[in-house]
């Protein structure tokens, strides 16, 4: 064979294959998201590292009064900020990448910040359902995310977050209803380390050496606002370990759950492991010291894609 020839063969295999995985994984024509504050980017604009600056300061000011007014966390969300949505350019969530292969792609976020996983299994899967039985002729879209757990896990005692087995019912039962549907992929996230989020970020500097009186550091916001107790606040080493446990057992879960439901449905469901090891530090956060800035945003954005069907499209 000669050279010339060689490199036909090689073209036509590269093209045959590129063909093929074309025809195997469509870009979506739909596409939804499932889960809470995280995709719908809630404070995602704002950066706690430049919340020393007195020019950001009226920034905040501005932003958060919509929130003082309406008393609605709509007014302080960004989901074109989110790792899921992420339209805006600077960020590219997987909205923004899937409608680079799809322009006419439709979707909707459902998600709603502060909400169970419970209500992820009821109140957005049916509107999810309904969405896309009107506008899509399918039980579910072509592409659907999820990320939830972490309002589970935000109680004001270990005790009182839900059971493992009652968060692994929930999943259990979103993952079979959407892929259900024979057109769609559901695309998973585990709960990153957030049992280290107290101890990375704690004593980082909010507003400049001095602060506003007392409100200085992370742990001073965290001790005026009830965000998250059993992250955010001191813990007995046994209240600790139970936190763990659960985030441990919720991940578990997870993983559990997505592994039966692949045996089932085949390669229709994937979990973004990587997402797990993620560690929240004092440059990923917002103003509020909890909730992910826009740059953290944009890190699982890139983290998460290769998961999907179409990274390498």
């Amino acid at each position: 064979m000669n050279l010339s020839a060689a490199l036909c063969l090689i073209l036509s295999l590269l093209l045959g294959a590129t063909l093929s995985l074309a025809q195997k994984h469509p870009a979506p024509q739909s596409a939804a998201i499932l889960g809470d504050s995280s995709s719908v980017g809630i404070l995602a604009k704002f950066e706690r590292a430049k919340a020393h600056n007195i020019l950001y300061q009226f920034k905040l000011i501005g932003g958060f009064l919509p929130l003082l007014v309406t008393l609605n966390k709509k007014s302080i969300a960004s989901p074109n900020l989110s790792w899921a949505e992420g339209t805006n350019e600077k960020v590219q969530g997987q909205i923004w990448r899937l409608k680079q292969l799809n322009p006419q792609m439709d979707y909707k976020n459902f998600s709603v910040a502060g909400v169970y996983s419970s209500h992820v299994a009821t109140e957005q899967l049916e509107a999810a359902r309904s969405w896309s039985r009107q506008n899509n002729r399918h039980e579910f879209p072509d592409f659907v995310s999820l990320f939830v757990g972490a309002n589970d896990l935000c109680q004001t005692a270990p005790e009182k977050i839900p059971s493992v087995a009652s968060y692994q019912k929930n999943i259990s039962h979103i993952l079979w209803q959407v892929l259900s549907s024979p057109n769609a992929h559901l695309l998973v996230l585990p709960l990153p380390h957030f049992e280290n989020l107290k101890r990375n970020v704690e004593a980082a500097k909010v507003l400049g050496a001095k602060g506003m009186g007392i409100v200085n550091t992370c742990d001073h916001i965290w001790k005026l606002a009830p965000l998250c107790p059993t992250l955010t606040h001191e813990l007995s080493p046994s209240d600790r370990e139970k936190v763990v446990g659960r985030i441990q057992g919720y991940n578990k879960a997870l993983f559990a759950e997505v592994a039966k439901h692949r045996r089932l449905f085949g390669d229709r469901v994937r979990i973004a492991t990587a997402i797990k090891n993620f560690e929240l530090m004092p440059d990923d956060v917002s103003i509020d010291c909890f909730h992910p800035n826009w740059k953290l945003h944009k890190r699982v954005a890139e983290t998460v894609w290769p998961y999907t069907w179409w990274a390498s499209r």
